[in-house]
């Protein structure tokens, strides 16, 4: 931590997300939100794509969603994994405010499509979920069809 901390000095975008990181999750030292954030805005000054991913999902779990997509979407157009996963995380739940995020299945599986290609291991995931589910109701789908097929007709 001290370590990131002369970084933060230096004003090592890498290690002001670090330093941040660690402190929303309360790693190596005691949970300040508030310090987290304050950190977050200094990336994002040196423009550090993932201090604005990150800062946007403080936002958006916190319930802000207008700070959240403006946050959220210049970090998903650069291309960053877990901001891609975000959005469509957002776009693919109904939240209280409609406004900023709009409940659209085809927006939300785009970005779950790009996250994966970005190398967004929990967009991987959903996709494998999605493809098994759906290899397993085919296979229910014929699986009766040609049960009832050979029941009724032999």
């Amino acid at each position: 931590m001290e370590f990131y901390k002369k970084g933060v000095l230096l004003e090592d975008v890498n290690s002001i997300y670090h330093l941040a990181n660690m402190y929303l999750k309360g790693l190596g030292t005691v949970k300040d939100k508030q310090k987290a954030i304050e950190l977050l805005k200094l990336g994002v000054e040196k423009r550090s794509v993932v201090c604005l991913s990150l800062l946007g999902e403080t936002y958006y779990q916190d319930g802000e969603y207008a700070e959240a997509v403006k946050l959220l979407s210049p970090a998903a157009e650069a291309g960053e994994p877990r901001a891609l996963y975000l959005m469509g995380v957002a776009h693919g739940t109904e939240i209280p405010d409609q406004t900023t995020f709009t409940y659209d299945l085809n927006k939300a599986n785009e970005y779950y499509q790009k996250a994966a290609l970005a190398g967004s291991h929990e967009a991987m995931v959903f996709f494998f979920f999605f493809f098994f589910f759906f290899l397993i109701k085919i296979f229910f789908f014929f699986f009766f069809f040609y049960f009832f097929f050979f029941f009724f007709f032999f």
